[in-house]
């Protein structure tokens, strides 16, 4: 499977953060990628970071549009 197989598999699934820094990592020159255990981690932290930030944004966006301004 190639990355750009990956990458439409991961966005199918909805991982979105994932997909994002799984493309960033590709981008990089092979010697500068990180190993396979640093890259899992990132992959895992950027989509947790990802569906954290857009459960915010929608409780700010839910709270905003319950205030009336007079």
């Amino acid at each position: 499977m190639t990355h750009l197989n990956t990458l439409d598999l991961m966005r199918s699934l909805r991982l979105t953060g994932m997909a994002d820094r799984y493309h960033s990592i590709m981008e990089m020159p092979v010697h500068q990628q990180p190993e396979a255990g640093i890259i899992l981690a990132q992959l895992v932290e950027a989509e947790f970071l990802y569906r954290n930030n857009r459960r915010m944004l929608s409780a700010i966006k839910t709270q905003s549009s319950g205030i009336r301004h007079h």
